[in-house]
């Protein structure tokens, strides 16, 4: 198949059919095969006609006439090879809405340029500017002289990719495809038979072994598609290689380390990466493949631009507490080890409870607990309590029993329904620490926890912008936890801080309970329904999913969504949808005073922009205190409002859309809630996140917890978002990066 042609009457037919928007729909699906594959009969969908000519397929609305054509050549446009199912119909249709953009005189929306001097619009079809972003390229004036005789205005589809194009395409297909349109019969719609029926890179299993130490000249041509895909991508991140034990994840993220490289040092650009690794035999395998293939590259010494630093997590932050910890005061240096022996510890812990102490606690505890710690299954029992140990009580409570009790139980590895479940579960974690200090050793959550303190530090802060990486590889990562993860954001630069490639086994990271989202879900109140790894067909615009992911990329959250946060993101927006669509934008006002006054006008404003009733819009309070602020301006200022102080209150939401009152909620209230609009008020330092909540978790886990806060409460909007902050504040570190990337942006809201 030579070339796609769709007039102007079937291309504003197939944007504004919802079932075309998404392969959730038979229809969508129907349509991706007619344009990979083509047709071998003419055929339907809705009432455009699909009509088969001997080099292609033309769709046809069925109005007649040959005036406005776009024509895709598919001998020079490669969009539609190795993409998704999903992104071929992504492509198609912002082929076509670009192409009625132009036609009707429509301004060009976000990611969407005209270069008038070149007669080209170019716009990036796909929902993720951080990954993917090729470019299409659309000729406005093909063939231009003898169309502007026959006064046509026909577009042509001619590029894909990142490179720049200053030549003029060719029009021979472009011709091929008009002469043969011309025997279809308009109009009958072109049909003929109106009775017809109607990524993540994910390495295969065709992985070969090789040797590691090959020259990179040599791997390029042994490498499997899916892995030269991924080792020859142009992006720093965030970015994702997943695969079965055997695929070959970490040999391609080497290789990809040694592309970056490669490429740094051919443009003579400055660039430091670092290479993370969960153990030693990792770190030295990493060596043995990316240093042989560096020829060029000596030392950070005596290569002044281009430093490479591969260690274990825990190497690097041992470096950072300086002198403070000594190698042999470790459990074990390597960070694996030390778990294996963590479990040596708590199995010996476990064992000695079984046998001299738990008859006594039956009595006291609850069923639930007893069933679970009398149980046959030790390796579960020692797993769960080496999370418990690490992630609950060091990493959140900071080994407080009273802090620890007041975590919500379905954030726990264990059963625990009373309170005596707490001081059970307690007291094995005091003897598994007196077991550490009567040996004179720190765990590997000493280290890590120790070294988040230094990190956050106003010397680190101030250091890591020219000391920091500019890029991070991690392998392994789902041999991590969440104390090891909220390390990672803090090695970068502030201007790459979503830099991060990394390597994960699904399989494997099941047994890890950190990495699994319904505990952070549970305890915040995270809507599992608007997680972009579970939800298909997701509600909001694609600015703010754009949104949404920069949200995701720059926090710990990266690696926990084990999904690919756009992999399986599917709208089912029509151009209607698109026309209501606006994109997200951070207003900020002088005082904290000025924002609680301005919520209920920004509200009228985006209901006014995205042609919604006040009803329609929520306005989402990001602390408790921000909420008390603004029940007492609408007590005072005598505002018609309905607030919503329980989650997933859509009782409230409905009696609020009978009276077209204003909707206000506090952040952890919104879970699954839906609005064309939502206002997020105090989006600033200090409340996002916040310093202080309830005095029993630990920083970096409110960090990790305000990153999941804010993506929520983005994707309660279709249309639009606003984000209200104090300049006195200053803007919530959380929106740093998306204002940076433009994908959120800054308003000045006096």
């Amino acid at each position: 198949m030579k070339f796609i042609t769709i007039d102007k009457s079937a291309a504003t037919t197939l944007v504004s059919m919802r079932t075309l928007q998404s392969t959730e729909y038979d229809n969508g699906r129907f349509l991706v095969d007619i344009i990979t594959n083509g047709v071998d009969e003419d055929c339907l969908i809705g009432s455009v006609g699909i009509a088969k000519v001997r080099d292609g397929v033309c769709f046809v609305g069925g109005s007649g006439g040959l005036e406005s054509q776009v024509i895709v050549d598919l001998e020079n446009f490669s969009g539609f090879e190795n993409s998704s199912r999903q992104d071929v119909l992504s492509i198609f249709q912002k082929v076509c809405r670009v192409s009625l953009k132009y036609w009707d005189k429509i301004p060009f929306g976000s990611r969407e340029w005209f270069k008038s001097e070149m007669d080209l619009v170019v716009f990036i079809p796909k929902k993720n500017s951080l990954g993917d972003g090729g470019k299409v390229l659309l000729d406005v004036k093909p063939d231009w002289s003898r169309q502007e005789k026959r006064n046509t205005q026909h577009l042509l589809v001619f590029y894909y990719g990142n490179e720049v194009v200053t030549s003029k395409p060719s029009t021979t297909v472009f011709r091929k495809a008009l002469d043969q349109i011309r025997s279809v019969d308009l109009e009958s719609g072109g049909v003929s038979n109106p009775d017809s029926p109607l990524k993540v890179e994910t390495l295969g299993d065709d992985f070969k072994p090789i040797d590691p130490s090959a020259s990179f000249e040599a791997w390029k041509n042994l490498l499997t598609s899916s892995q030269e895909s991924f080792v020859f991508r142009d992006s720093l991140g965030p970015e994702r290689i997943e695969g079965a034990a055997g695929t070959g994840k970490t040999l391609s993220l080497a290789l990809r380390c040694c592309n970056v490289l490669e490429s740094a040092n051919t443009k003579g650009e400055h660039l430091k990466v670092g290479f993370l690794t969960h153990s030693h035999a990792s770190k030295e395998y990493i060596e043995s493949i990316i240093f042989p293939k560096l020829s060029w590259y000596k030392s950070p010494i005596d290569n002044n631009k281009i430093e490479v630093l591969t260690v274990t997590l825990q190497e690097w932050c041992i470096s950072s507490l300086g002198n403070k910890v000594e190698e042999t005061e470790l459990l074990d240096k390597d960070a694996q080890n030390s778990k294996e022996y963590q479990q040596i510890l708590i199995s010996d812990v476990l064992s000695k409870f079984k046998s001299d102490e738990i008859q006594s606690h039956e009595k006291f505890i609850s069923p639930e607990l007893f069933s679970f710690l009398s149980g046959e299954d030790e390796q579960l029992q020692v797993q769960s309590l080496q999370y418990e140990i690490a992630e609950i009580i060091k990493g959140r409570s900071g080994q407080d029993l009273s802090k620890y009790k007041k975590i919500h139980q379905v954030a726990h590895a264990v059963p625990l329904k009373l309170e005596a479940d707490f001081e059970c579960v307690f007291s094995l974690y005091s003897q598994y620490q007196k077991k550490l200090e009567s040996t004179g050793y720190f765990d590997s959550d000493d280290v890590v926890l120790s070294a988040l303190s230094q990190l956050d530090s106003p010397i680190w802060r101030r250091r890591k912008n020219s000391e920091g990486f500019d890029a991070l590889f991690i392998d392994e990562t789902h041999l991590f936890n969440l104390n090891e993860l909220s390390v990672v954001h803090h090695l970068l630069k502030d201007e790459h801080v979503s830099n991060v490639i990394y390597s994960v086994d699904r399989s494997q990271s099941l047994a890890n309970i950190s990495l699994e989202n319904h505990q952070l879900d549970e305890v915040f109140g995270n809507d599992k329904g608007a997680e972009v790894n579970l939800k298909t067909i997701f509600r909001s615009s694609p600015d703010i999913v754009r949104l949404a992911f920069s949200i995701l990329s720059s926090g710990s959250t990266l690696f926990t969504n084990m999904e690919n946060p756009l992999d399986k993101v599917e709208d089912s927006f029509t151009s209607e949808d698109e026309g209501r669509s606006c994109k997200p934008y951070c207003l900020e006002f002088k005082s904290d005073n000025d924002v609680v006054l301005n919520a209920f006008k920004s509200a009228d404003k985006i209901a006014a922009q995205t042609a919604s009733m006040r009803c329609k819009v929520i306005i989402i309070a990001t602390t408790e205190s921000v909420l008390m602020q603004l029940e007492r301006y609408a007590t005072d200022a005598n505002k018609a409002v309905k607030f919503i102080k329980q989650r997933g209150d859509k009782k409230s939401q409905i009696d609020a859309e009978k009276g077209n009152k204003y909707i206000v909620a506090g952040i952890d209230y919104v879970g699954g809630l839906e609005f064309d609009a939502a206002v997020i008020i105090g989006a600033d330092k200090g409340h996002m996140p916040a310093t202080e909540e309830n005095g029993v978790d630990s920083k970096h886990f409110l960090n990790h917890a305000s990153y999941n806060r804010m993506y929520v409460a983005v994707t309660r909007a279709k249309y639009g978002v606003s984000v209200l902050y104090s300049s006195a504040r200053g803007v919530s570190p959380i929106l740093e990066f998306p204002i940076s990337e433009g994908v959120l942006d800054l308003v000045d809201g006096s």
